[in-house]
Parts: C-alpha cells; sequence; structure tokens
C-alpha cells in the first residue's frame, strides 16, 4: 500500500475458540467487554490487541453508533450492521431421553400361508374321513364318491391288478404316387437318400424315393408319431414340403417345425412326389 496503514479504516474485530480468543481495534471502532474499559485505538497509529476470554460477552461497535437499533440474531453469513454483540452461545437443554418403542412382532400372512394352512386343514378333515386301506384286496368306495350313484361308485385297486397295456395301435399308412404304401407302425424319413444316426430302437423307418432327382432332398421330410397323433416335419429340404388337409388351402412347411395332420391330409414333397396320409 503507498499508504501504508494509514489507508486501512476503523475497524473491531473478535476471533476465539471454545474459550480463548482475541480482540483487535483500529481508529475510532470501539469494543466493550463486560466488567473492563472499552477498548478503542484513537490514539494508536497501527491497532490494539487484547486477549479475551471467549466466556464474557463482548460489543463491537463502528463509530457514531447508537445502541438504540433493532437487535437481529446471527448465526453464520454476513451481515451489514454498525454494532454485534459476541457472546457465549447457551447450550441447549438437552433434551429427556425418549425410550425406544417396544418392537411389535408383526407376522404378515401373504396369500400362499393362508392357501397353505386352508390346504393343510381339509387335508386334515379328509384324512380323518376316509377309511383304513385294507392290506390286500379291493377298496370298496371312497369317500368323495359316497354321493354318486351305486352304479357310479368308483373302486380303487392295486397297481399290480391292473391290466397290462395293449400294444399301440397302428395310426394308419402312407400312400404315395408312386404306388407304394407305408405302415405307420415307427416314424418314417423319406427323402432321395435318407438316412438316420439314432439308435436302432428309435431307428425311422427310411423310405427312398424312386426317380426323385435332385428336386427332392436327400432327407426332405419327417412323419413322425405321438401317441394317436401324426406330424409332418420339413427337414430343411431345398425344395420345400406343401401340406393340403382335406377341404382346406395348400400351405408351405418352415423348416423343423411339425405340423399335426388328419386322415386325409395330402403331403407334397418338392411338387415331384405326394403322400397321403389314411387313417388305420
Amino acid at each position: 500500500m503507498r499508504d501504508g496503514l494509514r489507508a486501512v479504516g476503523d475497524f473491531a474485530l473478535a476471533s476465539f475458540g471454545s474459550r480463548q480468543g482475541q480482540l483487535v481495534v483500529r481508529g475510532k471502532a470501539a469494543i466493550e467487554v463486560a466488567g473492563a474499559e472499552a477498548l478503542h485505538a484513537v490514539d494508536v497509529s497501527t491497532w490494539l490487541e487484547r486477549p479475551w476470554d471467549a466466556t464474557v460477552t463482548a460489543v463491537l461497535s463502528a463509530p457514531g453508533v447508537s445502541a438504540d437499533g433493532p437487535e437481529l440474531p446471527l448465526v453464520t453469513g454476513v451481515a451489514l450492521a454498525g454494532r454485534i454483540v459476541v457472546g457465549p452461545v447457551p447450550a441447549p437443554e438437552a433434551a429427556a431421553p425418549v425410550e425406544p418403542a417396544k418392537e411389535e412382532h408383526v407376522v404378515e400372512e401373504t396369500y400362499e400361508d393362508i392357501f397353505a394352512q386352508r390346504e393343510s386343514a381339509d387335508v386334515t378333515r379328509y384324512r380323518a374321513a376316509i377309511p383304513p386301506v385294507p392290506q390286500t384286496g379291493v377298496i370298496a368306495s371312497v369317500p368323495w364318491e359316497q354321493k354318486a350313484e351305486p352304479s357310479k361308485v368308483a373302486s380303487t385297486v392295486r397297481r399290480d391288478q391292473l391290466p397290462s397295456a395293449s400294444p399301440r395301435s397302428k395310426p394308419g399308412v402312407l400312400r404315395l404316387s408312386t404306388g407304394d404304401v407305408i405302415a405307420l407302425d415307427r416314424d418314417v424319413i423319406l427323402g432321395r437318400a435318407p438316412t438316420s444316426t439314432e439308435k436302432p430302437a428309435a431307428k425311422p423307418n427310411l423310405v427312398q424315393l424312386p426317380h426323385a432327382g435332385d428336386d427332392i432332398s436327400r432327407n426332405h421330410v419327417r412323419v413322425h408319431i405321438e401317441g394317436a397323433s401324426v406330424f409332418v416335419t420339413d427337414l430343411g429340404s431345398t425344395n420345400g414340403t406343401a401340406v393340403t388337409p382335406p377341404g382346406g388351402p395348400r400351405t408351405v412347411l418352415s423348416p423343423n417345425v411339425p405340423v399335426e395332420i388328419v386322415a386325409g391330409t395330402v403331403v407334397g414333397l418338392a411338387d415331384v412326389v405326394t403322400f397321403r396320409f389314411e387313417a388305420g
């Protein structure tokens, strides 16, 4: 600074920690401490510094400021004021200890729990009503059939008393446009030179179509049986497979997607060879 400390205006400063502090005043500014003489530096060219017991209130005021103005609290921040009262802040009263709320054990029941309880009760009730099962012989009746007519009362037999299952009946035959007739006693693969890597027990019937040419793929179409149902699957052939059910539209099959067929359905292989499924 060109003018040195003379260019510094009047000021009052208070810095403090928990108990000890420092007061600094320059010029006509003043600091009043309770029980002590006011501190100012009118006759001092620099400023005055004094230690300060921060537990005692100090009043910092600018020159010529009246003490009759309104007083407002200041916790933190910057404010335009001519007079500041600095002192210990009373500690807040300790709040009464709050007893922790007693934890209530709430049992939340889900729909599954309620259903399980009702189901358990039903099972218990029905078990109590079921008569003892004899070790041998046939059970005459069961409780849930007691309201039926006598002729419709079901009887229960042991597994070893059941008749043996009859062999599966043949679903039918495939009648080819070449004049051949293929029995559907197992799965069938038709093509120019069909092959299969399946085990002998599950190996399908391989039907080579004579004079098929290159229009027919080596493995063109598969006919497989599930129970009493018959399905046709195009095996990714080059020229495709079409299915025409009786009285229905002609549909080209998507590769490797099984489609169920009914009796009377005509299946065309690349529009070269056809066969009709006839029920047994």
